[in-house]
């Protein structure tokens, strides 16, 4: 049989009614954003009695050996209507013990017995105000006398310009006089350090780490604290984030209502409500909607846009104008326009008829800036191809007259060739792919020539290659069993007899 966890009561006290008392408490009962909030709006008034009772909070130590049950007592500050004194506003809140109210039904209802043990105090000081510390000591001297743990919260430190140096001039200025006291800073609008103050208040209380409490467990300092925090938000919102993108890959859920109903059980949903609050749950779901709306309206433009502009503008002779207006009103003069171009309110049945990926496209889109962007990067990069193709054709030629003065050959490299055509903008401009295309292209140019010109020669010296393959002829028989082995060197010596006999006729023609 497991032991019950123990229960520790926890005073929350400040002389400053505006110190954020009963922020603090908020937080540390409840950590979910929306009743924050909900708190704030509401202007929540605790000054009901001498004392409120915040609730019950559970808490397990961060190497999880010991765990804990805390009960949160919040003082009210001193009373302006009764004009109380500072001496009867201490010797109110430094008692060790609090009888419960009869009168408080609630009150009875939540304790088992007529009065109950303060065990730990959190003196809360709001660092963002410059009032002076010599009457929060004086609050410190007078809970020292009452031998309980003393914890000193300082709030609002998200709205402290310089919080590292004023934290370390505070801290000098208790310190000085009480060195065994110790200081957490922390932020109830942002979260900051909350939980420490529960982590510190366990070994405060706890029997077994309350003496020298203040050595077992320093808390974070409030700008180490506050990146932690940011940390630990940034992987919620991605864990969020991933999970819309993982089970709402499309537009078939369609609402936030669907959604919610569907995953508010889940484990990454509830945690991204509990931080954020269910309002920016939705928006996260709302711009994940519309990013998925721009990606499919991009899709459609991409994939549909320009062949529909071609098949309806491309094939009239007049040139294609750069002005996206004036190609509007060319594509409705066209007679498909009206089946191709489809008004937004039939869009959505179409489309889940178009089992064949027709070319449909909604009419609103045309009129959006990425339709617009769209048709002035189709036409600049028709631009840019037609001049790489015309520079291709011009380093074409260029390579053709070099041939013709005789500094190109068949059979030359690329590497000793490239030096001729330095400087020449149809070759700069072209891209080193682009660049031995041609030369390999012009390569093969000149090979058909050469095999053209072996042709006409064919025709021109018949005798020559009638000869030539009776040799050729006679030599396969000869190496009949070596015929498989021996093509290539047969092949060498009809060059040899083709380069021999074409000599022989060269000189003869001279």
């Amino acid at each position: 049989m497991s032991l019950s966890p123990p229960i520790y009561c926890l005073s929350v006290v400040s002389i400053d009614r505006l110190a954020g008392k009963s922020s603090l408490c908020k937080r540390l009962i409840d950590s979910n954003n929306d009743n924050y909030q909900l708190f704030l709006s509401n202007n929540h008034n605790t000054n009901i009695s001498s004392w409120y009772y915040w609730g019950s909070i559970k808490h397990r130590r961060l190497d999880e050996q010991r765990e804990a049950i805390f009960h949160l007592i919040e003082h009210t500050s001193i009373s302006i209507d009764t004009n109380e004194s500072i001496d009867n506003y201490l010797k109110r809140i430094s008692i060790s013990s609090l009888r419960v109210e009869e009168k408080s039904t609630s009150q009875r209802k939540l304790f088992s017995k007529d009065k109950f043990n303060i065990n730990g105090f959190l003196c809360i000081y709001d660092l963002s105000s410059n009032k002076s510390i010599s009457d929060f000591i004086i609050l410190l001297l007078a809970l020292l006398k009452t031998r309980r743990s003393i914890i000193i919260v300082t709030t609002k430190n998200d709205l402290v310009t310089n919080q590292t140096l004023l934290s370390l001039e505070f801290e000098h200025s208790i310190h000085y006089s009480l060195p065994n006291i110790p200081i957490i800073h922390t932020s109830a609008h942002e979260h900051v350090n909350i939980q420490s103050v529960l982590e510190l208040a366990l070994h405060a209380c706890d029997e077994i780490t309350k003496k020298a409490f203040h050595k077992k467990y320093i808390p974070p300092n409030y700008i180490d604290a506050y990146k932690n925090e940011q940390s630990l938000k940034h992987i919620i919102q991605t864990e969020y984030r991933g999970l819309l993108t993982r089970h709402v890959p499309d537009l078939r859920v369609g609402s936030w209502d669907k959604f919610y109903e569907r995953w508010q059980n889940h484990t990454c949903v509830q945690t991204f409500i509990d931080m954020f609050g269910k309002q920016q749950a939705q928006c996260l779901f709302n711009e994940h909607i519309e990013e998925i709306k721009k990606r499919w309206r991009q899709k459609l433009i991409d994939e549909r846009l320009i062949p529909i502009i071609e098949m309806l503008v491309g094939d009239q002779k007049s040139k294609l104008s750069r002005n996206w207006d004036c190609v509007r009103s060319q594509m409705q003069n066209h007679a498909q326009y009206s089946s191709i171009v489809i008004p937004t309110p039939m869009w959505s049945d179409l489309e889940r008829k178009n089992t064949n990926n027709a070319l449909l496209i909604p009419e609103d889109l045309l009129d959006t800036l990425e339709a617009r962007l769209r048709f002035e990067s189709y036409l600049n990069n028709r631009q840019i191809e037609q001049t790489r193709r015309m520079n291709c054709r011009l380093f074409f030629d260029l390579l053709n007259r070099f041939s013709n003065a005789g500094l190109i050959h068949y059979g030359d490299s690329y590497d000793k060739d490239s030096v001729y055509f330095l400087g020449r903008e149809c070759y700069e401009s072209l891209s080193a792919h682009d660049r031995l295309r041609i030369f390999a292209l012009h390569q093969s140019y000149l090979y058909r020539l050469i095999c053209l010109k072996f042709v006409e020669l064919l025709f021109e010296s018949l005798e020559i290659f009638i000869n030539t393959f009776e040799q050729m002829s006679l030599t396969t028989k000869l190496n009949h069993e070596k015929n498989f082995y021996n093509r290539k060197a047969t092949t060498i010596t009809i060059d040899d007899i083709f380069q021999k006999e074409i000599i022989e006729q060269i000189k003869h023609d001279s």
